[in-house]
């Protein structure tokens, strides 16, 4: 089957063709936390495409509707993953930059993006999205969350979901994610045009 690219932050021929090294396979499980677009700017839609399908997470209400359109064998949750227990204030800035850190959120302010509004978001429960799965089965996450990375890969519990390859994007990289991570078994492969970071598990990464 033929994989269709749409225009992305980053290379996604390159990236598909990278990631391709380590996922070959034509059946696999994906997910996609902060999913956005269900085509553009989408790590996961080429995979889609190949056959996989997995679990899409996406605060933004318009983005979950076109999912549901778009790629009906995925499972959409509407929300963002946090403790509280029923919902977090979410900064919605009419770009791919909408963000849940008030940090991250000033940062986008003083870079010239203005929020249109702040609005509570349902909190989804970790338990409820992820399930066990090891490196053996072709499975990737990524991780797309305007500066609340390092929170989110926090609250996984790595010992029980351990998906072959990571990835880590945004405009913000931390060391601290790479030395968390590293304590589970994953290898900093390829840098994203210092946009993100594709980790993979060692058992993989020969």
């Amino acid at each position: 089957m033929k994989i269709f690219f749409y225009k992305a932050k980053v290379d996604e021929r390159e990236l598909f063709k990278s990631l391709s090294n380590f996922l070959p396979e034509s059946n696999g499980k994906y997910w996609d936390v902060g999913a956005s677009h269900p085509r553009e700017n989408s790590v996961t839609y080429p995979f889609y495409l190949r056959g996989w399908n997995g679990v899409t997470i996406e605060p933004i209400s318009r983005y979950v509707k076109m999912h549901k359109i778009i790629r009906r064998r995925d499972k959409k949750f509407c929300g963002v993953i946090s403790p509280e227990k029923s919902e977090v204030l979410f900064y919605y800035i009419p770009t791919q930059y909408s963000t849940t850190s008030l940090k991250r959120n000033q940062d986008l302010i003083d870079q010239g993006f203005r929020p249109r509004k702040s609005i509570n978001i349902k909190s989804l429960n970790p338990i409820d999205c992820f399930e066990e799965v090891t490196p053996n089965y072709p499975s990737l996450l990524k991780v797309d969350i305007e500066g609340s990375d390092f929170f989110l890969v926090g609250q996984l519990d790595l010992s029980l979901f351990t998906p072959r390859v990571i990835i880590i994007e945004g405009l913000t990289q931390s060391k601290e994610i790479q030395d968390l991570l590293s304590q589970f078994g994953y290898q900093l492969s390829n840098q994203l045009n210092t946009q993100g970071s594709i980790f993979v598990h060692r058992s993989w990464n020969k």
